[in-house]
């Protein structure tokens, strides 16, 4: 049960978080009405079988993403070689790209691997 209400909990702030910044909103605010309203009433359901479509939605969401997602790596939008970089990336401020560094594998395979 811990567990279950963890994993509401990071739900929940995600949602809000997500929902503060479309409608900009305080966090606090949009986080009681967001667990009030939605995930309350969801949670207090019998019979979870009404909820079938939305996550056939949902998982016809995820699938599309990846696939924009893919297409997007394929033609070089995403790329940052060097000064060449794809047109995506050249949107971004320079000091926000992330950096990955440089030892490839070979990070697996130290210590620091093992922190989470």
């Amino acid at each position: 049960t811990c567990k279950t209400f963890m994993a509401c909990l990071a739900f929940s702030m995600v949602l809000a978080d997500t929902f503060s910044s479309l409608l900009e909103t305080g966090r606090n605010g949009t986080l009681l009405s967001v667990t009030l309203l939605v995930l309350t009433p969801l949670c207090l359901m019998k019979d979870l079988k009404s909820l079938a479509p939305f996550s056939l939605l949902g998982v016809m969401g995820m699938t599309y993403t990846a696939v924009a997602m893919t297409v997007r790596w394929l033609d070089g939008s995403y790329s940052m070689d060097g000064e060449q970089v794809g047109t995506l990336a050249a949107e971004v401020a320079k000091h926000l790209r992330p950096s990955f560094g440089n030892l490839g594998v070979q990070s697996v395979f130290t210590t620091n691997a093992l922190i989470l």
